[in-house]
């Protein structure tokens, strides 16, 4: 079809829809008005025989030569003209009929009735009205792209040279020149312009109406020129929480866990405790291998210390046999504040983005349509997050493709998702059928996880870590002077110290490092043996109980502030956002709101940092800590935020609010807190402007909590 007849087709298209619009509007009018008026009814049936003449008008200006765009075009005339018809059967029906007064208003009280009738179906007619004025800038453009691979150039070139082109015929009425100005606009200049057409072509040009793939196909990823294209795509998948859970995990203690890339310890009556990771790795296995253990045991820590660790690489790279590799592994995290981070959502995002940093070339053939856009517009275009529909069907897409690669999934958190178990179970059932997918989970071991992954490869976690504990335990104690003057006088109740606290642990990593700091604290006061007993005795084995045991023997002074912190902590979950390190710190009623600029230096924010370190220590014995989400060395204040110690410790607190907030000072309030933290942190740490401050922080969130301020 030639392009400058179909340009003066859409604009008549587009003349069509508008002028339906406004006789509907004019309908509309007639509806509220008293039945009777006969000028007004006069007035519609001349709008409505022009409206026929611009239907006809459509058909005279299509050609024989159809094409693809042709045939969108085809079916929006057949949409106009049929969208006329049931106008105009509406509208006659509208039409007072009769010659004299009496037959008039008789016929009146008819007509009021057919108006309240027509209403919905008035309605309808409008919805399809303004679909077809924006199908046809998506027609156009399907033109456009044909055109443009028939001339070898890119759609933006083609269709500067049509906007050219259309400017020198005469020929072309106002109405055409104004709509092919528009669309030479919306490919030109998208941005800026007609922002309303262009995020309406974007959806449906990634819906499942618009088949791009055939386009895609044809195109092969060149690093060279689609780098920007490539770096749109993976932005439009990314999060910002994407790796805060992982940054969050703290790194294994000295040698521990090292036994996961050596063949299976056996219990002393000789079992196997656990099944060999090592050759299951390496072997074409289809089964799932799963981590499993109590809360506190460690999976989190192990998962990451594997995925960190040189040998998994190696070890998959036998499996793999020559082919490509790709690692991804997601953290799940029911304590962080985004859905995302424990969401089928955030697990396909994570996947797929790291799928194609890893392979940029899946870019094409996972996402067809967004690819497509980007490479029509020269990656002038901004993508909207991609919906579950697309998501599903891109792992669908990568799935197959590791015919052509291998892929390792590690998942650490089953049990963290905040959705469907089940639902998840299925999906990774799914996933490992493809022979190229090798996937490693973590979960606690509920009856769900246990029924799916039992009888796979798996270990018990708190089964396999009683010497890496009495190594952690034995390191933590020497680091104070007052466990090696005791064992320098007692060596052997010395030792028996470090064994009790082993056997008690039961395995949990999380109830060690809590007790560690108890007896700590004992031996730097010089406390006896049988009182570092009593000591051990005292504390409950179970970790929920420990935090209870923790609070109770928190002074009075603390607990009030401590109280404050955990409101804090939940407002900010309720409301999806960080409770930031300078936030907690700017908030407290004891900062000035008046403050000088200049003392806040990098030296004073590092001060805050070590500062409010001890302070949550104190006050919350260690419940709540500060994690930077930045996975690297340095550590930028403003980076740095507040988390629970373990989902325990957080499950814990949001059970026990009420009672905790009993020591909150009546007069507190977690709203301001958080806004005046908030707003000072912005004023003392930054430069904003009208471009960055959306990027400063979760600002939709703090706008709504800002909005909750009595």
């Amino acid at each position: 079809m030639d392009p400058v007849n179909a340009v003066g087709i859409a604009a008549a298209v587009i003349q069509f829809a508008d002028y339906g619009l406004r006789l509907i509007q004019s309908a509309y009018k007639l509806y509220e008005s008293p039945s009777g008026q006969k000028s007004e009814h006069i007035e519609l049936s001349v709008m409505s025989q022009d409206l026929s003449c611009l239907a006809d008008a459509i058909g005279t200006k299509l050609d024989e030569s159809h094409g693809a765009a042709g045939e969108i075009f085809l079916r929006l005339h057949g949409e106009c003209k049929s969208t006329n018809d049931e106008l105009q059967i509406i509208l006659k029906k509208l039409k007072i009929q009769g010659s004299t007064k009496i037959t008039q208003a008789a016929d009146g009280l008819r007509v009021a009735f057919k108006q309240e009738a027509a209403a919905d179906k008035i309605q309808r007619l409008e919805y399809r009205l303004n679909q077809i004025r924006d199908q046809m800038n998506v027609g156009l453009l399907y033109l456009l792209l044909d055109e443009a691979g028939k001339n070898g150039v890119t759609l933006r070139q083609f269709a500067r040279q049509q906007a050219d082109l259309i400017a020198t015929l005469e020929r072309i009425d106002g109405t055409t020149k104004k709509f092919s100005t528009g669309i030479i606009g919306l490919i030109d200049d998208l941005p800026v312009k007609n922002r309303r057409e262009a995020d309406e072509m974007v959806r449906y040009m990634l819906s499942d109406k618009w088949q791009t793939t055939k386009y895609a196909k044809q195109t092969v990823f060149d690093e060279s020129q689609d780098d920007e294209k490539h770096r749109k795509l993976c932005q439009s998948l990314h999060f910002e929480s994407r790796k805060h859970r992982e940054t969050s995990i703290p790194k294994r203690h000295a040698s521990t866990f090292e036994w996961i890339f050596h063949e299976p310890r056996t219990s002393e009556d000789g079992y196997t405790l656990g099944s060999d990771f090592p050759l299951w790795l390496q072997s074409k296995s289809q089964d799932i291998y799963w981590i499993t253990g109590k809360p506190g045991a460690g999976k989190s820590t192990l998962v990451k210390f594997i995925s960190q660790d040189s040998r998994f690489k190696v070890l998959l790279q036998k499996w793999a046999t020559g082919s490509p590799l790709l690692i991804i592994r997601f953290f799940s995290w029911t304590s962080g504040m985004s859905k995302l981070q424990k969401s089928q959502e955030g697990l396909f995002r994570t996947l797929l983005l790291e799928a194609i940093q890893q392979r940029p070339q899946l870019a094409i053939d996972i996402f067809p349509a967004r690819w497509f856009l980007l490479q029509s517009f020269d990656g002038n275009i901004d993508l909207p997050a991609p919906t579950m529909d697309e998501l599903r069907d891109a792992f669908q897409t990568l799935l197959c493709a590791t015919r052509d690669f291998k892929m390792a999934l590690l998942i650490d958190g089953l049990d963290e998702f905040d959705e469907d178990h089940q639902d998840l179970v299925g999906l990774l059932h799914d996933a490992n059928v493809e022979t190229g997918v090798k996937i490693c989970a973590s979960s606690r071991p509920w009856n769900i996880f246990r029924d799916a992954y039992g009888e796979c490869p798996m270990l018990q976690l708190e089964n396999l870590t009683r010497e890496d504990i009495k190594s952690f335990v034995q390191e933590r104690l020497q680091l104070g002077p007052g466990y090696t003057d005791l064992a320098a006088t007692n060596p052997k109740a010395a030792y028996k110290i470090i064994t009790d606290i082993v056997d008690k642990s039961q395995g949990v990593f999380l109830w060690v490092s809590v007790m560690s700091g108890f007896l700590r604290a004992a031996l730097q006061e010089g406390t006896g043996i049988s009182d570092l007993r009593a000591i051990i005795d005292d504390l409950p084995s179970e970790v929920a109980d420990l935090f209870r045991y923790m609070w109770d023997r928190t002074s009075e002074r603390f607990r009030a502030e401590a109280s404050q912190y955990f409101r804090l902590m939940k407002i900010c979950q309720e409301h999806q956002t960080n409770l930031l390190a300078l936030t907690l710190w700017f908030g407290d009623k004891d900062f000035p709101v008046e403050f000088n600029t200049a003392s806040v230096t990098n030296t004073y924010l590092t001060g805050v940092i070590k500062t409010l370190e001890r302070r949550l220590m104190s006050r919350t014995g260690g419940l709540l800590e500060l994690v930077s989400r930045n996975d690297d060395n340095k550590r930028e204040p403003r980076d740095v935020c507040v988390y629970y110690m373990h989902r325990t410790a957080n499950d814990w607190a949001n059970d026990n609010l009420v009672s905790i907030s009993l020591a909150t000072d009546p007069g507190f309030d977690p709203f301001f807190w958080f806004v005046k933290g908030q707003a000072l942190s912005i004023i003392y740490t930054t430069k904003p402007n009208a471009n960055n401050l959306a990027e400063l922080t979760d600002w939709p969130s703090v706008c709504h909590i800002a909005s909750l301020v009595p």
